[in-house]
């Protein structure tokens, strides 16, 4: 069962959340590409995982919290 929580934060403060967000977004597609190809981006840092699939799946992951907030943020003025 998925519990939904809601958070009160100025909107400063949910900018910071979708940079860091944005952050580990790339550091997982990174290890995935990395893990794939062998190919290393700088600058370079890599997440630990099981395989490619695995940090695939963990990026896919903060896609859609980053869009959940991203959709939510679009019905706000003055953002």
């Amino acid at each position: 069962m998925i519990h939904e929580i809601t958070l009160k934060l100025p909107s400063y403060a949910v900018m910071q959340v979708l940079d860091g967000l944005y952050h580990r977004l790339n550091i997982w597609r990174y290890t995935a590409e990395y893990l794939e190809t062998g190919l290393v981006r700088e600058p370079y840092e890599a997440a630990e995982c099981s395989s490619s699939n695995e940090a695939e799946k963990i990026a896919d992951c903060y896609e859609e919290i980053i869009h959940t907030i991203e959709d939510q943020l679009s019905g706000i003025e003055n953002i």
